[in-house]
């Protein structure tokens, strides 16, 4: 126990010095005699500064709420990840309600719309969307002419259940219209390079008619299942979605969604009436799943955020600063998605999910008590260690993609 305060600490120290760091010569409350602790060389090199308003080159858009991160009216898509579990699986969320699923591979898209007597549109591009992401979950709060006085919720989370998510739908008032529900596009594919800074996720991730090319959908009441290839994606709803295939050419066209045959690319859509304080629970899973009561589904929901929240504040903070606030939980989840649930961490959880052994992503578990984790990553980093590449040893193969390969996962005396 004492170890873990003191790496805390650590942890906690480290954050705090980058928060506030401040150039003594340059601050507007330095002593007089700041400048001469500084020699000539180290005027040449520029000093840490804060990030602080007003001294960033572009806005914060992205402002600390409740221990989370806020947007209001955001345009970024499938730029959140929700970690699920810790094979390298996610539900890709955005600014808005729509989410991309990763098996690992492309596992489909996912998207919410309003279709009623005045039109239909898809949530994500509603008249006023509030996203929320906080201890490893997406909270959104939409508000639209089409919904007339009704705030609809939106509560995404990886489900406390492997290779699985939930989202949780909830109206204040009676709306007239219907929830449309539409997902499609999935082929198992693993084909991002992508990198910090990265900008084309959305080509990627995105729907495209010819991911849909071969699906083929089972339906049932509550239940269907994809099946494109080797991929199979399991969906539930808590209530009957009376689903049906529709046109892959019409994803964005939500009008007409429902009204197109499927012209051999099919998606998933499906409506369902929203009612004051009646939740509407949706699942995606990797695989066949069984179907799941209403009840079942609010349960795995409301477990599914508990199992997040205590991920979140394995170590939690209160500081003056609302950032290092919501940073601290958002560390505690990212974390614990780079762990693989066997024997080692992962060098990042979206790129370079693989295992290089002696970068820094090792010190997470040391750092945030999980010393477990530690122990047995690094016995293992020593067993795989090559000490002389002999003839029986197989040639280093590196590849730009795949997960945990295991010329990923040897150490060589170079």
């Amino acid at each position: 126990m004492k170890r873990v305060r003191i790496q805390t600490r650590l942890l906690l120290a480290t954050l705090l010095a980058c928060a506030l760091c401040i150039n003594p010569a340059s601050a507007e409350n330095a002593a007089p005699d700041a400048e001469q602790h500084i020699s000539p060389l180290d005027q040449r090199i520029p000093a840490p500064q804060p990030v602080l308003a007003g001294r960033t080159a572009r806005p914060m858009r992205y402002q600390p709420q409740d221990g989370g991160f806020a947007i209001t009216n955001g345009h970024e898509r499938f730029n959140r990840p929700l970690y699920i579990g810790h094979d390298g699986a996610r539900l890709d969320a955005g600014d808005g309600p729509e989410f991309a699923f990763y098996l690992p591979g492309k596992g489909g898209v996912l998207r919410l719309g309003i279709i009623g007597k005045g039109g239909a549109k898809w949530l994500h591009l509603a008249d006023e969307v509030k996203a929320v992401y906080r201890e490893g979950r997406m909270d959104y709060q939409i508000m639209d002419a089409l919904l007339g006085e009704a705030r609809v919720e939106v509560v995404a989370v990886p489900a406390d259940r492997p290779g699985a998510a939930i989202l949780k739908v909830l109206s204040d008032r009676d709306v007239d219209g219907e929830l449309l529900v539409a997902f499609g596009g999935a082929t198992g594919v693993q084909d991002f390079r992508g990198d910090i800074g990265y900008t084309d996720i959305v080509r990627h991730y995105d729907l495209r008619a010819a991911d849909c090319k071969g699906a083929v959908f089972e339906m049932e009441e509550t239940r269907f299942v994809l099946r494109r290839g080797e991929a199979v994606v399991s969906g539930l709803s808590s209530i009957g979605l009376a689903a049906r295939t529709a046109d892959a050419a019409q994803w964005n066209d939500p009008a007409r969604l429902l009204d197109a045959g499927d012209g051999g690319q099919p998606v998933l859509a499906g409506k369902v009436r929203l009612a004051a304080g009646q939740p509407v629970f949706l699942m995606l899973a990797r695989g066949e799943l069984a179907a799941m009561s209403a009840q079942e589904m609010a349960d795995m929901h409301e477990r599914s955020v508990r199992t997040e929240q205590e991920v979140a504040n394995q170590v939690s903070v209160k500081t003056p600063d609302s950032f290092v606030n919501a940073l601290v939980p958002a560390i505690n989840i990212a974390a614990d998605g780079l762990w693989d649930g066997q024997n080692r961490f992962a060098h990042g959880n979206v790129a370079w999910r693989r295992s290089y052994f002696g970068w820094r992503p090792a010190y997470a578990g040391d750092a945030l008590g999980w010393h477990d984790r530690t122990r047995t990553h690094t016995r293992f980093c020593f067993s795989k260690q090559v000490i002389d590449q002999g003839p029986g040893e197989p040639e280093i193969a590196f590849k730009s993609d795949g997960y945990f390969l295991e010329d990923y996962g040897r150490i060589y005396n170079w």
